[in-house]
């Protein structure tokens, strides 16, 4: 057994070329070079497609469905309408590790409300559930 050393752009050269030998060298000294195929479209994800990527992504997803089922029942059926700039709209969101219930003109927002009591009222009643569902808001 023998030590050779490999420069980057040799290496380089065999993993490109057609002798599989050289290729599999070339890898071995620089593995770096099978570069990650990303996908593309959603549907390459294959096995992952019905799944996330985290627990905490999982609990989120599953936080945020109920506070979407909530805040429906707590605006009673308002839905903001994003083109007026002179409907009142107040959402909740994360700045850093700090929910505001901030007036929005124009800003989208997952947990939106008709008025700011309602908002502060939400907050009150479901802030253990927002900060589950933070990962995604």
């Amino acid at each position: 057994m023998r030590e050779i050393k490999i420069s980057l752009e040799t290496a380089q050269r065999w993993y490109n070329g057609q002798d599989q030998e050289l290729k599999e060298l070339a890898v071995q000294t620089y593995p770096e070079l099978v570069k990650k195929e990303l996908p593309k479209t959603y549907e390459e994800l294959g096995h992952l497609i019905t799944c996330f990527a985290t627990n905490e992504q999982v609990l989120a997803v599953d936080a945020m469905r109920k506070l979407s089922q909530l805040m429906a029942v707590y605006n009673d059926g308002w839905i903001p309408d994003y083109k007026d700039n002179n409907t009142d709209k107040y959402g909740l969101y994360f700045e850093s590790e700090i929910i505001i219930i901030g007036y929005l003109v124009n800003c989208r927002c997952f947990l939106i409300f008709k008025d700011k009591a309602t908002a502060e009222l939400f907050l009150k009643n479901f802030k253990d559930l927002i900060v589950i569902a933070k990962p995604l808001l």
